[in-house]
């Protein structure tokens, strides 16, 4: 499902913040890149590294790039916005936010205000229960 989302997005970069997002960012590109979509990959440290190259996002991002981030699940969306404030600053623009679960603990009204739309599968409510969330699915792939 998110690669089709990604694809009919045409979408350049795929990341998010480290070190939640890396293993699903292995395996979208992979998955991406078998079956001919150039999807390239980066991934945002929670800070500038102090020794080496000291770059806080690895991966090349260009101007004009679309650029997707991901996280495995977003609560208060933290991590997941201080990812797209890194990405921003070079200058580019996040196009979509992915994840699997959104916790609707904030996170996903604070993307709404920045205007980045969000891809989730399940849901959960106050009391913690967990739901296929059928409503976003609709709304993408109808």
């Amino acid at each position: 499902m998110f690669l089709e989302v990604l694809e009919n997005r045409d979408i350049h970069q795929f990341g998010g913040p480290a070190v939640a997002a890396v293993p699903i960012i292995g395996g979208i590109t992979f998955m991406a890149h078998t079956n001919g979509y150039d999807l390239k990959g980066y991934f945002v440290r929670s800070e500038q590294k102090q020794y080496g190259m000291g770059k806080q996002i690895e991966g090349h991002i260009a101007t004009g790039d679309r650029v997707a981030i991901w996280d495995d699940t977003i609560s208060t969306g933290g991590s997941l916005l201080e990812a797209a404030d890194a990405v921003a600053a070079l200058p580019t623009e996040i196009d979509i936010a992915l994840c699997i679960l959104d916790r609707n603990q904030g996170g996903s009204d604070k993307l709404r205000e920045r205007d980045i739309p969000l891809f989730n599968i399940l849901t959960s409510n106050s009391e913690g229960r967990v739901e296929v969330d059928s409503t976003a699915l609709r709304e993408w792939f109808e």
